[in-house]
């Protein structure tokens, strides 16, 4: 038995799987700190999409984790052109979303709780991007104005 920060583990693996999303995010950053120094090519991609295929099938999802998912991820937010400027635009909307989406599931779910999952995940959609799109046209854009304006 392992006791790691307190907590007692029956396996050093059992280790990895608690702090699995605090490796993602180191390995995160240092490729976001070494971006110039890492060569993303389009025939990389193909070679680390193979081997990560081949590794989640052999159940090895810790390897990876560690090895393969950073680059695959470094690669499509590096790479030069990421969205086109439609959908850049939709993603102005993103913020309002976020702010609207829990409050109206949460309504949906006290006034309507024999709904099902995924009826609620899909009317909680369409009302929280109406919503977004209104609070982004007439309260995120009127602030952004007044505040360019002093």
């Amino acid at each position: 038995m392992f006791v790691v920060f307190g907590l007692k583990l029956e396996s050093i693996y059992q280790f990895h799987e608690y702090l699995r999303p605090m490796f993602v995010f180191i390995i995160g950053m240092e490729y976001y700190i070494f971006c110039e120094d890492i060569k993303l090519s389009y025939k990389s991609f193909i070679l680390v999409s193979i081997i990560s295929i081949l590794l989640l099938i052999l159940k090895r999802g810790d390897l990876f984790t560690v090895l393969c998912f950073p680059y695959l991820i470094s690669n499509c937010i590096f790479s030069k052109k990421q969205i086109s400027s439609v959908i850049a635009k939709c993603g102005d909307l993103s913020y309002s979303v976020y702010l609207a989406a829990f409050p109206i599931q949460q309504t949906l779910v006290q006034y309507f709780p024999d709904m099902g999952v995924v009826r609620n995940t899909i009317f909680a959609s369409i009302l929280a991007i109406v919503v977004a799109y209104l609070m982004f046209k007439y309260v995120e854009q009127y602030s952004i104005k007044c505040i360019l304006k002093k």
